[in-house]
């Protein structure tokens, strides 16, 4: 793209038009331009990028912090190492994006779709993932950090290395039918936590039967009423995590766990 064809794609930009039009116009011009272009767009100001369809977009390296995206489609766009911090995806489509190292801290996610997205060593510390449909999603060594993920579907997940330490994963799928209600969408046996950090997560009432918890960091988790059948954790070596569990949790007796409650603590 000349020097003058891009000035004019720039000019276009920033004029009145819809904010629709002028995306049409860059990804019609060159992908490879795309990113910078989309950088130039003042998202303080009223040209947000709601429900704009960036489907395929080459966003790698955007600089989109704070940016209103709500309801927008992103699925299968390149936004690896983006800067999406802070940013508004609540609803928007992630499907098949890659975001690998992009930076979603303290970003709004809530509802928003990432099935079988890459988000591989993407910071989401402080993120709100609350409903967000993360099933076969790559979470590979993401920063989950104090994350929202309740009610959020991880179904296939892999979050191997992935940091979770402090992250609300509030789970009821023990039993939907006594239950009545499914608020987490997590089914163990397709969950692979193996080394990842969990201390301090909220996994009350999860389902974790058949969960990969190998070399996972569980210390002071709350695994109350939670099911760990098929993990390996036995509940005399809880102990040495200081996790809170209660009467309710089921812990997995491979191995010839004890059942009396009586003879650990409870961790406050």
């Amino acid at each position: 793209m000349s020097n003058e064809t891009f000035e004019i794609l720039v000019s276009e930009l920033l004029d009145d038009n819809s904010v629709q039009e002028n995306i049409n116009k860059i990804i019609d011009s060159d992908s490879s331009d795309i990113a910078t272009l989309m950088q130039l767009v003042d998202l303080d100001s009223e040209k947000d990028l709601i429900e704009a369809n960036l489907s395929k977009a080459n966003l790698y390296e955007a600089n989109l912090y704070e940016a209103n995206l709500y309801e927008a489609n992103l699925s299968e766009a390149n936004l690896s190492e983006a800067n999406l911090s802070k940013a508004n995806l609540s609803k928007a489509d992630l499907s098949k994006a890659d975001l690998s190292e992009a930076n979603l801290s303290e970003a709004n996610l809530s509802k928003a779709d990432l099935s079988k997205a890459d988000l591989s060593e993407a910071n989401l510390s402080e993120a709100n993932l609350s409903g967000a449909n993360l099933s076969g999603a790559n979470l590979r060594r993401a920063n989950l950090s104090e994350a929202n993920l309740s009610k959020a579907n991880l179904s296939k997940a892999n979050l191997r290395r992935a940091n979770l330490s402090k992250a609300d994963i509030l789970a009821n799928l023990l039993d939907d039918i006594l239950i009545g209600e499914v608020s987490f969408a997590l089914e163990g046996a397709d969950l692979d936590f193996s080394g990842a950090n969990l201390s301090k997560a909220n996994l009350s009432k999860a389902n974790l039967s058949g969960a990969n918890l190998s070399e996972a960091n569980l210390s002071k988790a709350d695994l109350s009423g939670a099911s760990l059948i098929g993990t390996g954790l036995l509940k005399h070596e809880a102990t040495s995590f200081s996790v809170t569990f209660d009467e309710k949790t089921i812990w997995d007796t491979s191995g010839g766990g004890d059942d009396d409650f009586g003879t650990i603590n409870k961790i406050a």
